[in-house]
């Protein structure tokens, strides 16, 4: 019973530190191009400066007029000027980041659990198990997969994959699913790999 509790934990903990970092690598790439990031949990903001200052101006206006029709035409003109002389950013590259942040963690992880097992040979260690947790990031992709198309089939929502797969196959020229389909199969391929060839079969009952 306290080896299943500590798993769970363990589980829990790893899925916060998969959430957290997979918005750093949306942060960095954003970085990367110059532009202005705020890291939250489950979500990254990167804005260029003229944006930074149209959001920013946008606020104002809010908070001292409130509704829209409230405020001055002069002023609304200004903000609608400051939408046209924005130059458009290509958040592609941000939009990427996040999952090859999370697949090359996972890829990592898979990859020296593979060589400690089959190659190197040792007993089932603590190390292992820290391993196994970072091969599981690729469960992301397998469990994104599977929560667009429930939700298509069961809500009607406009699109069978969504996210930053959706966005990344859009931002290439792909059809929709592309990305979304093979980092998902992939990602269930190598979650299966783990579960049922890597992790020894007295500890596979206790972890499932």
């Amino acid at each position: 019973m306290k080896s299943v509790l500590i798993t769970a934990i363990c589980f829990i903990v790893f899925t916060i530190i998969g959430t957290v970092t997979h918005e750093l690598g949306h942060y960095y790439a954003g970085k990367l191009i110059g532009l202005n990031c705020k890291i939250h949990y489950a979500s990254c903001q990167c804005l260029s400066n003229a944006e930074k200052e149209r959001f920013k101006y946008r606020k104002e206006l809010s908070e001292k007029y409130g509704t829209k029709d409230s405020i001055p035409p002069d002023m609304w003109n200004k903000y609608q000027d400051l939408i046209k002389s924005s130059p458009r950013v290509n958040r592609l590259l941000v939009t990427i980041g996040g999952p090859l942040q999370t697949i090359t963690t996972g890829l990592f992880g898979f990859a020296f659990l593979i060589w400690r097992q089959k190659i190197k040979n040792p007993k089932f260690e603590n190390l292992d198990w820290l391993l196994v947790f970072l091969s599981l990031f690729w469960l992301r992709q397998p469990f994104n997969l599977f929560a667009s198309i429930s939700k298509k089939i069961l809500i009607g929502s406009e699109s069978f994959f969504r996210g930053d797969e959706l966005k990344i196959s859009r931002g290439l020229n792909l059809w929709d699913g592309t990305v979304s389909i093979i980092t998902g199969l992939l990602g269930l391929w190598i979650c299966l790999v783990v579960l049922f060839k890597l992790i020894p079969k007295t500890k596979r009952k206790k972890f499932l």
